[in-house]
């Protein structure tokens, strides 16, 4: 809570890279979101602060929202949101992984930030849905039918608020219902029932059409199509010039490789030794294979095909946003392996690193 305190503190900055962008959003009724017609849940929310604390009430809001955030971590790192499972390093991964989901959602990307609140609230709902399912199969106590469906059905609502917020998150949505069809369901009647997990065939079926897409949107990007216009008409005059790709770059990205892959090695050991089960493991295992690999090819192609920054900043921001979840359930799981501490802290640096850029980039001021 001081960690994230100090960091809100930070971001009450006139340095904060997208503070004017907000500003902007807040003193003149949503600017290009609302000409655009895009995230109308948040513009919902800016306009009622702006009834709140006036039209030159930005900064009141702000400290309204850094509250918000505030009080959220408090929750979720309390276990009020995730029933924690609290075996030796519980806090010092769960710390780790917090500090990733939130360090720029929570200070600079406010309205990816205020979206994210929902999915962690709807992927809680599914955990304790499939926990619930897993008691059932094993003869225990498990909750009621209706309960159940009550569940699932606040998981799909908060999911799609969220998209509402920020379309970013949208993915999530696809990829829950990608994890339903997935999973197997229990056989009724007088055959065995079968435990709730991913057919394997369905499973690999997710993998060959997420690489389909992620091509697909490389070669729309590269040679023009409905993907590049729509990309275009979105970043305005805020295309950038393509630098060549440079050895760094290629260091950096190979160590995001390796980030990937240890993630989804841990979300795989997890599934095999049923810490995550029913329609929660097949979400997490989509999350972190098909999910995480195709956005991160689509980066490398793009870097190679040298396709404009401003786009390859958006499959970042998806990348980032699937790497902070799956770290985040597999710190409430159980699942805290010393690599997954490595990968959280190489991430938040280079969190670290991107700001301060931005910062120089926009201000002038280095901080490196």
């Amino acid at each position: 809570m001081v960690l994230f305190g100090a960091l809100l503190q930070l971001s009450m900055s006139k340095l904060n890279p997208d503070w004017f962008s907000y500003q902007l959003i807040y003193e003149s009724k949503g600017a290009w979101l609302s000409d655009q017609g895009r995230d109308p849940v948040f513009l919902i929310l800016t306009a009622y602060l702006a009834k709140l604390f006036g039209p030159q009430g930005y900064e009141a809001s702000r400290i309204f929202l850094a509250f918000y955030f505030l009080l959220f971590v408090a929750l979720l790192s309390s276990g009020c949101i995730f029933k924690l499972n609290r075996t030796k390093g519980a806090y010092v991964f769960l710390m780790v992984a917090l500090v990733y989901l939130g360090f720029t959602r929570f200070t600079i990307q406010i309205r990816e930030g205020l979206a994210m609140t929902p999915v962690v609230l709807s992927l809680a709902l599914v955990l304790k849905q499939s926990y619930s399912q897993e008691q059932s199969f094993s003869e225990k106590s498990g909750d009621t039918h209706t309960l159940g469906l009550l569940r699932m059905g606040g998981a799909w609502f908060l999911l799609i608020v969220a998209g509402l917020i920020h379309d970013g998150t949208l993915p999530m949505l696809f990829i829950l219902l990608a994890a339903v069809w997935v999973t197997r369901k229990k056989k009724m009647g007088n055959c065995k029932p079968l435990p709730p997990c991913a057919q394997p065939w369905r499973l690999g079926l997710i993998w060959v059409v997420s690489f389909f897409l992620a091509g697909l949107g490389i070669a729309q990007l590269h040679f023009g199509g409905s993907l590049e216009k729509i990309g275009t008409e979105i970043a305005g005059d805020r295309l950038v010039e393509v630098k060549a790709l440079s050895v760094l770059q290629l260091g950096l990205w190979g160590l995001y490789g390796g980030a990937c892959w240890l993630v989804f090695r841990e979300v795989r050991a997890s599934v095999k030794q049923r810490q995550i089960v029913g329609i929660f493991a097949s979400f997490l295992q989509i999350l972190s294979g098909p999910a995480i690999a195709a956005t991160y090819v689509s980066i490398v192609l793009a870097l190679i095909l040298a396709i404009t920054p401003l786009i390859v900043t958006g499959y970042v921001r998806l990348l980032d946003m699937f790497l902070a979840l799956a770290l985040l359930c597999l710190a409430v799981t159980g699942r805290r392996r010393w690599p997954m501490l490595l990968v959280g802290i190489f991430l938040i640096a280079d969190q670290v690193r991107s700001i301060a850029d931005s910062i120089s980039i926009y201000y002038g001021v280095n901080l490196l």
